[in-house]
C-alpha cells in the first residue's frame, strides 16, 4: 500500500547525476613509472603524493602540490583530451622537481594502485 501511495517513489536528490565534459586522460609516458609516498621516491620517475586520492571528485585548486618528478627532465606523463591533444603543459608545472597545478581543475578516478595507474592511466580530470 505504501509502495502505490507515495508520491515520490526514489529520492530525487540521490537521482542527481553530474555529467564531467571534456575529460582529459592523465597517463605515464612510454615506460615511466610512478609510485605513492609522502616523499620523493628515488626508484620512481614521478611520485604522488600518498593521499591523492582524497582529491577525488573534488575541485583540485590551481597551484596545488600533487607530488615529485625530476627537476631537469621533461614531465613524464601526458594529458590527452577528448581531441587526442596532449595538454600537459596547460594543466600541470615542475617547480624545482615539485609537480603542482596549473590551473583549477576536477580530478577523479584517481588510484593509488600502482599497477593501474602504469598499465591504464593515472587518473582523469576536467577544467573549466
Amino acid at each position: 500500500h505504501q509502495y502505490f501511495m507515495r508520491d515520490e517513489l526514489f529520492d530525487s536528490r540521490k537521482a542527481e547525476v553530474k555529467i564531467l565534459r571534456h575529460p582529459i586522460r592523465i597517463e605515464l609516458v612510454g615506460d615511466a613509472s610512478v609510485g605513492f609516498s609522502n616523499h620523493p621516491l628515488p626508484t620512481t620517475d614521478i611520485t604522488l603524493r600518498a593521499d591523492i586520492e582524497e582529491l577525488n571528485q573534488d575541485i583540485t585548486p590551481k597551484d596545488e602540490f600533487i607530488g615529485w618528478c625530476d627537476k631537469g627532465k621533461p614531465l613524464q606523463i601526458k594529458a590527452i583530451d577528448d581531441h587526442g591533444t596532449n595538454q600537459v603543459e596547460k594543466l600541470f608545472t615542475n617547480r624545482n622537481g615539485c609537480l603542482f597545478t596549473r590551473q583549477q581543475m576536477q580530478l577523479f578516478m584517481v588510484t593509488t594502485v600502482p599497477e593501474i595507474a602504469t598499465k591504464d592511466c593515472l587518473f582523469y580530470t576536467t577544467i573549466g
